[in-house]
Parts: C-alpha cells; sequence; structure tokens
C-alpha cells in the first residue's frame, strides 16, 4: 500500500497598506467573507475601495493590514492602527481599525481554521512585541477567544 504524504502548508504573514491589501488582494478578501466568522460591512471590498479612493484619504495612511495567508489561501485580515497611547513603552501598541463610519472591528476570520489562525497571529504578535488592543467585537465567540489570548499576551509582557 502506498502512503502519500499530505504536504503541510505553512502560514505566513502579509503586513501592508490598506490600499495594497484592497488592490492585491481583493479577490481573496472577498473569499475570505464568504468563509468567515463574522462578515464585516466595515471591511468589505465595496466599502473599503470607496473609502479609499476619496473618502477618508487622509486617514487611510494610517491604517495597515496584516494578513494570513496558507498557500495563497487568505485565512485571516486584521486591519490595524498605531494605538494613541505612550511611546515609551518598551513594546508597540497596535489596535484593530474602527473609524465614524465602520464601528464593527471583528476581524475577518476563516471559520474553519479559527484557533489556528488565532494561534499564529498571537504568537507573531508576541515574537515581535507587539500588544494589539481589540475594540468593537460583536461576536460573542470571537470576543471570548481573543480575550483568552489578549490575557495570555499581557502576562507575558
Amino acid at each position: 500500500m502506498k502512503w502519500l504524504k499530505q504536504r503541510k502548508h505553512i502560514m505566513k504573514f502579509i503586513v501592508c497598506s490598506l490600499d495594497d491589501a484592497y488592490s492585491k488582494y481583493s479577490n481573496q478578501i472577498t473569499d475570505l467573507e464568504s468563509r468567515a466568522l463574522v462578515v464585516s460591512y466595515g471591511y468589505s471590498v465595496d466599502r473599503v475601495k470607496s473609502y479609499i479612493q476619496g473618502f477618508d484619504r487622509e486617514n487611510t495612511i494610517n491604517v495597515q493590514v496584516c494578513m494570513i495567508f496558507e498557500a495563497e489561501k487568505l485565512l485571516g485580515l486584521f486591519p490595524f492602527s498605531r494605538a494613541k497611547l505612550n511611546k515609551f513603552l518598551p513594546f508597540k501598541i497596535y489596535q484593530n481599525w474602527t473609524d465614524d463610519y465602520n464601528y464593527v472591528g471583528d476581524p475577518l476570520l476563516d471559520k474553519a481554521q479559527l484557533e489556528s489562525v488565532l494561534d499564529f497571529f498571537f504568537n507573531w504578535l508576541t515574537k515581535h512585541n507587539i500588544f494589539f488592543i481589540f475594540n468593537s467585537i460583536t461576536n460573542k465567540n470571537l470576543k471570548s477567544k481573543l480575550q483568552k489570548h489578549t490575557e495570555c499576551q499581557q502576562r507575558q509582557c
């Protein structure tokens, strides 16, 4: 009997500007929306592209996007900005992106891979000495998981 080795795909991070993410990866983001635990209109491709194209161009300069891929499949999307806290802290602090027209801060996460994506995300944050604040999370299941990871991260700081 022949055994086939399953090739494991390694997750990887891509961090880029909001504009780059939504212009280069719009098809993957749309696909992720169909598989996401929480679908946030605020992070939808159409909404963000119209936002970038002049609605509030000044504010998008400070917004970055962390994307987690496995092979070519997008599993997680975390738009974020730098938190306005003490700059003399020994670690970086970021927060999920919300604005006056997008008050829902739930990241787009593949519901089938939720745990592994969150583990990968928080391990990456810890490795790079980054503390992440989540605001306006609406999904109770996701909020609970994020709180668990955040508490663990707080203990390590």
